[in-house]
């Protein structure tokens, strides 16, 4: 998931600047076409969804 959004970022003229792994995590920073850094995060943080409290219906 993580590759295919970086690599339809590039094609809207994003470009990757540098990838993070931190505690896990995988992660791009990346630039716009005008210097302006972002982050595309990995869309699955399974420690977190357990953490959450189920919705009663």
């Amino acid at each position: 998931m993580l590759e295919a959004e970086v690599r339809r970022l590039e094609s809207l003229g994003a470009k990757r600047w540098d990838r993070q792994q931190t505690r896990g995590f995988d992660f791009w920073i990346m630039r716009d076409p005008w210097d302006n850094e972002f982050c595309v995060l990995q869309t699955a943080f399974p420690e977190l969804l357990d953490k959450r409290k189920p919705i009663n219906d």
